[in-house]
């Protein structure tokens, strides 16, 4: 039977502070490269390090686009309510979100941080907004459905992507992105 290969990440890039982590992601990657009859990654770029690393055959692109829908109405902001930020999916460290709620609580205009998701880091990063004492500007919401999260990203008006600047990061092309396209939010990336 034919082996297909799909990398939706980077992963020789996910853990550049663990040199030993990273050499056995390259080692294990190539080999499983070397011995598929098929390789697919989300982007062109991602497949050029892939070959440049690993010495394979040029993977195939295919983008990485969630299935959305975009609204038939797009929402509109209230200049006199909080800008509201959002950002949703998983909540882990090395996301940029601490960063992200520091950022919020040296804001001069109003702003309101909305972090929506669940994940190993939550409670620290619940904990950090307590600790900055931004409690009434940011609020956590947990996940909510597939089927549900555009309509719930279109309540937002800035959809965020603070990822923390790393090579993993730097070629990604997150669903998020298209997802809060989708509910006509404005993108705030890094």
């Amino acid at each position: 039977k034919p082996v297909v290969y799909e990398s939706h990440e980077y992963w020789a890039a996910k853990h550049p502070d663990r040199p030993m982590t990273r050499w056995w992601t390259m080692f294990l990657e190539r080999r499983g490269c070397r011995r598929a009859d098929l390789l697919i990654v989300v982007n062109d770029t991602i497949a050029d390090r892939m070959v440049a690393d690993y010495g394979i055959e040029r993977p195939l692109p295919v983008l990485n686009v969630p299935r959305v829908a975009a609204l038939d109405i797009l929402p509109t902001h209230d200049d006199r309510a909080p800008l509201e930020l959002l950002y949703h999916g998983i909540l882990v460290p090395g996301r940029g979100i601490e960063g992200l709620i520091r950022a919020v609580s040296q804001t001069i205009h109003p702003v309101r941080l909305v972090v929506r998701g669940s994940g190993s880091g939550r409670q620290v990063l619940e904990e950090l907004v307590h600790e900055l004492g931004i409690q009434d500007r940011c609020r956590f919401d947990d996940a909510v459905a597939l089927d549900d999260l555009i309509a719930a990203a279109a309540t937002s008006d800035v959809g965020v992507l603070p990822f923390e600047s790393r090579l993993g990061y730097d070629v990604a092309l997150p669903n998020k992105l298209f997802e809060y396209l989708a509910a006509g939010l404005a993108i705030l990336s890094s």
